[in-house]
């Protein structure tokens, strides 16, 4: 199992920028995101740069 987390870890290090779709009251907007980091347990931090409405 740490084979594969080992191996997670390492492609989300290759991963440096998110799109995530948000809607707010009815308004679809598109905020990009960077990955700042993955943790030990694999969870994501991101850093938020900008949104821009779609």
């Amino acid at each position: 199992m740490s084979d594969v987390k080992a191996k997670v870890k390492e492609f989300l290090a290759s991963v440096n920028k998110v799109a995530v779709a948000t809607c707010i009251n009815n308004v679809p907007s598109c905020r990009i995101m960077e990955v700042q980091k993955a943790g030990e347990d694999l969870t994501l931090w991101f850093v938020t740069h900008k949104s821009s409405p779609k």
